[in-house]
């Protein structure tokens, strides 16, 4: 083997390698992509089951008093004044007053 045929074989090995690692690179974004939707679903799902009653969001709506929710609440534009702390919670939650 001379030294053309040499470096013209590993130059063409290279590209090919190249060319599969793109592939790849291409075949773990598209499954990325669909883990990631599958997983904010699921993170949606939780939460709204957690706001389905005290029980489930206890850690949250039992775990602080009802005076802690409504200066937030005021300050997000939310009513309170007659609404179970629940509701309060769970609105807060959707106005994004949690993160």
């Amino acid at each position: 083997m001379d030294r053309r045929t040499f470096f013209r074989d590993g130059e063409r090995r290279a590209l090919a390698a190249a060319v599969e690692c793109v592939e790849k690179v291409g075949e773990i974004r598209r499954e990325l992509s669909e883990i990631t939707e599958v997983l904010s679903t699921v993170g949606e799902d939780v939460m709204n089951s957690f706001f389905d009653s005290y029980e489930e969001s206890c850690s949250l709506t039992l775990a602080y008093p009802r005076e802690f929710f409504e200066p937030m609440a005021e300050k997000a534009g939310i009513p309170h004044q007659g609404r179970e702390t629940l509701e309060i919670v769970k609105d807060l939650y959707r106005a994004g007053a949690f993160g």
